[in-house]
């Protein structure tokens, strides 16, 4: 059988608890108990040695898109730089900037042969080789995809590295 305590032993513990905390000028009521912290078990939140990938692959998309088309190689390059730095590390770099350089070849892979289809009402001596001219701008996009996105891999990997020395 359980002995439960006498209740005025109780009253007497909690009238002694709140002299003390009338004496620190009744801050216990807003900070906790100073040995709060070390009975609490946090989980482990690993910290996160770099960059944000996700931030550095968009960056790196668009800054591929503005310069990707007006300076060939060195905007493929550029993109890839961003994409590392943003996020931070060789392999995450480099990972981040061929995807940024892939994207962009991507997309362009998708849209030129579409729109390609509204150039055949325009023309239309061209409409019964339509299906091989936009076979033909499909594999040149996923050429200029291929290249984008190496020259990217290198750019982020240049890119990561100067990030990861900061």
């Amino acid at each position: 059988m359980v002995k439960l305590p006498d209740a005025s032993k109780i009253r007497i513990a909690a009238g002694k608890q709140e002299s003390k905390t009338r004496k620190i000028r009744n801050f216990s009521k807003i900070l906790p108990p100073k040995d709060f912290y070390n009975t609490i078990e946090l989980p482990h939140m690993p910290e996160q040695k770099g960059g944000s990938m996700l931030l550095g692959i968009i960056a790196g998309f668009v800054v591929h898109l503005l310069l990707g088309g007006t300076i060939p190689v060195i905007g493929d390059l550029i993109a890839g730089f961003v994409a590392g730095y943003i996020a931070k590390g060789i392999g995450r770099g480099a990972f981040a900037g061929f995807l940024a350089g892939a994207l962009g070849g991507i997309i362009l892979a998708i849209i030129l042969p579409l729109l390609l289809i509204p150039l055949s009402k325009l023309f239309p001596f061209i409409a019964p080789f339509l299906g091989y001219i936009q076979a033909g701008a499909a594999i040149l996009a996923i050429a200029f995809t291929i290249k984008g996105a190496l020259i990217g891999l290198f750019g982020g990997i240049i890119g990561g590295a100067i990030s990861a020395r900061r």
